[in-house]
This record gives C-alpha cells, structure tokens and sequence, in this order.
C-alpha cells in the first residue's frame, strides 16, 4: 500500500511538473509573439517615416535581445524538465 502510494505521487508529481512546463513555454512563446508583433509594427513605422533609421536600428536590436532571451529560457527549461523526468523516472525504478 505504501509502495502504491509512492509510486503514485512520483507519477502525479512528474505530470505535473510537465503540464506546468507545458504552460511555461507557451507564455514564452506568446511573449515571443508580441515582441514579433511589436517588431512588424515597427517596420511599418520606418516605412511610413513614423520612425527614423536610428530609432527604428536601436528598438530592433532591444526586441532581438528580448526574443534571444526568451528562446533561450525555452530550451533551458525544456532540458531541465527532460532532465528531472529522467530522475523521476529512476527514482521510481528505485522503489520497485
């Protein structure tokens, strides 16, 4: 009963963790959307003359910034959750 038990908050545990990092990942990603958004509104902007090749140079390069950023906290995160499933995994494998 008690190895059940375990054996059954490691599982709940390891799921919830994925949907959590599931949902961490698509809020980078509709971070990462707005930033593109914000990035073709900008373009447009240059291209009426709203915005002259200096400012339009320096916002640019702060949202390629911002996007880097973002995509690199992805693939962090997903390394890090493929990482601790593997351990959860193991430590399951243990108790049996």
């Amino acid at each position: 009963m008690i190895i059940e038990f375990l054996t059954m908050k490691i599982t709940f545990d390891a799921i919830l963790d994925h949907v959590n990092n599931i949902a961490y990942q698509q809020d980078i990603r509709d971070q990462i959307t707005a930033l593109k958004t914000r990035l073709l509104k900008l373009s447009g902007d240059f291209e009426t003359g709203r915005v002259t090749r200096e400012e339009f140079e320096k916002e640019e390069a702060v949202i390629m910034k911002e996007i880097n950023l973002l995509i690199k906290q992805a693939s962090t995160a997903g390394n890090q959750n493929t990482t601790q499933s593997s351990s959860d995994l193991g430590g399951l494998a243990g108790l049996l």
